[in-house]
Formats: structure tokens, sequence, C-alpha cells
């Protein structure tokens, strides 16, 4: 009887037990929803806040732009077309995130917006750019500049306005949505005097003195050719299938009427670094700039502007920081004077 008494009172006491943890998960689960439900309220409400201010500073910025009344109020979305290219279709680019879309306005508000009487009949536009908002406005960007900067057509309710634009608004709404290149910029240590000396006797060591003017000469050109090419027409060649690698492989395309040198092209910048090596001794230096010249010819044959850039650097250490060191003998004037304190650490000797 006495173990009776005690399997029902265990019997009770776990079913009390078992009704007092549901009571408990019950509460947890309550709370717990109660506790999302406000995060998601307070999330939903920052968003909205979010959004509002940014509307808000992108209504600012767009005011800000002299032909504000040309362009959308709450811009979502702005696709870039670029039909500088060998391909059927165009390379479409979408900007959809507000920041970017906020960053474009601004970049659209340093520019004058000067209205221009365009001359040629049948201008070719090779980049568009749909801005879609309350309404929508297509801009187009010229394939070729005007005297202070670059040609722009804007279509808004079927109104065509024609406006020069300053040089660097121009080449920044044709490289918005692509990689941005620099020329000089690197965060190695410069060589010192002593060790640049010191490279400059291993280079020339058994080379003929009347035959070190003529290396000096050749890498300076090459050097200056090149970054003749990257500082004037890099956002022009960042795709691949654009048509103006032609223009330095050949000397034209068909898209512009302008014609390229023969000296100014990609060909004769790979002759004069190969006859550069060709004249120089020390196996080091001639395998050095050798990788350069084999990033140069990839480059060119793969349309590839990121192998010319790292080409630049070897063309550029062994030229400022050995072979025609010190800078003052250098054969000709650096695009960017800055340059003549850059080292890209492709110097190994």
């Amino acid at each position: 009887m006495k173990r009776k008494l005690n399997s029902d009172l265990i019997k009770i006491i776990l079913a009390i037990t078992l009704i007092f943890l549901l009571i408990i998960v019950f509460i947890i689960i309550k709370q717990t929803t109660k506790r999302n439900r406000e995060k998601l309220e307070q999330e939903e409400s920052t968003a909205i806040l979010e959004e509002s201010v940014i509307s808000y500073n992108q209504e600012i910025v767009r005011e800000k732009i002299k032909i504000s009344e040309q362009i959308p109020k709450n811009i979502h979305s702005i696709v870039f077309y670029n039909y500088d290219t060998t391909n059927e279709q165009p390379i479409k680019k979408e900007i959809k995130k507000e920041e970017e879309i906020y960053k474009f306005l601004e970049l659209l508000s340093l520019t004058n917006w000067k209205e221009y009487i365009i001359e040629v009949t049948d201008p070719q536009y090779n980049w568009f750019y749909e801005l879609e908002g309350d309404t929508k406005t297509i801009i187009k960007i010229g394939s070729f500049t005007v005297e202070n900067g670059g040609y722009v057509q804007i279509i808004e309710n079927n109104k065509i306005s024609n406006y020069e634009i300053n040089r660097d608004t121009y080449i920044d709404m044709i490289s918005y949505t692509t990689k941005e290149y620099t020329l000089h910029q690197s965060d190695k240590e410069n060589p010192t005097k002593e060790k640049s000396i010191e490279w400059q006797k291993i280079a020339f060591k058994e080379v003929k003195e009347e035959d070190i003017s003529i290396i000096k000469e050749k890498i300076g050109i090459t050097h200056h050719l090149l970054e003749n090419i990257l500082a004037s027409s890099t956002l022009f060649l960042k795709e691949p299938t654009s048509q103006y690698w032609d223009l330095y492989i050949y000397g034209e395309y068909t898209g512009l009427n302008v014609f390229i040198y023969e000296e100014n092209r990609f060909s004769t910048i790979i002759n004069r670094l190969d006859e550069t090596i060709n004249m120089l001794k020390n196996k080091e230096i001639k395998e050095e700039l050798s990788i350069g010249l084999k990033l140069l010819k990839e480059g060119v044959e793969e349309h590839n502007i990121d192998k010319l850039f790292e080409a630049h650097e070897y063309i550029h250490d062994y030229d400022v920081w050995v072979i025609e060191y010190p800078i003052e003998s250098l054969t000709v004037e650096p695009i960017e004077w800055h340059a003549l304190k850059t080292y890209f650490g492709k110097v190994s000797l």
C-alpha cells in the first residue's frame, strides 16, 4: 500500500513538473515572438527613415545640378550601356544601390553643362545612361571630345539638349561603372641613391660606352609612349571588346576619324623594349625586363589593360631607378612628375 502511494505521488510530481515546464516554454515563446515583432518593426521603421534620408539627400544633390529640371526625381535605377564594343549587343551594367546613385548625381553636379551646338551631322554615341525615377532621362556620351571636355546629349520627355561638360566629368562618367586605375601609385619604399647607382653599374657592365646613350634613349621613349597611352586612353581600353584597341594596334578604327601614327602604336613600344633588352648584357636585368615585355605582348594580344599596367611597372622602375638614373638625365619629360618618386619594387638585383 505504501509503495502504491509513493508511485502515485511520483506521478503527480511529474505531471506538475511537466505542466510547469510547458508554462515556462509558452512564456518564452510568447516573449521571443514579441521581441522579434518589435525588432522587425524597428528595422522597418529604420529602413523607412534611412530611405527617407537618402531620398532627401538625393534631392539636395539633384538640385545642385545645373540642369536639374532634366534629371528625374526619386531615381531608383541607372542603367549603363557601353556600345564601344565589337560584341553584337552592348555591355550593360545597372546601378541600384542608393549610395551609388547619389555619387553619380554628385558627379553630374561638378560640371557647368554649357549648351553646345554640335557641328557633326551624325555624331556617334558609345555610352548611354538611362536614369529611371518619377520620369526617365537618357544621357548619351559622345565618342569624341571638344576643346576643354566632352560632348553629351540629354533626352528628357522627348526633348533633346546638347551640352559640353568638363574633361574630368566626361572621363568619370565613362568610367563610372568600371575599375579605376592609377598610373603611379605604390606603397614601396624608394631605393636609396647608393642602391640606384649600384644597379646602374650592374646594368651597364660590359656594355659599350657608345651604346649606353642609345639604351637610355630607347627605354626612355618606350616608357613615355606606353605612359601616354595609359594616361590618355585607359578609360577607353578597360573593356577587352573596345574598338579603341584597334586604334593603338592598327592605327585606326571605323568609329572614329582618328589616325595613330606607327611610332605611337603598341607594336613600336614592343619593338623598342625588345631592342633595349637585346642591347643589355646582365642576365638578371634582361630576364626581369623580359617579364615586362611578355606582359606587354599578352596585354595587347588579349586586350588586357591590367597586364599593360603591370608591364609599365617593370619599364618604369628600370627606366627611372636604374638605366636613366638620376632623374636629371631623363630622355623625355614624364607624364606625371610624381612618377619620379614612385617605385613599384620590380628591380630585384
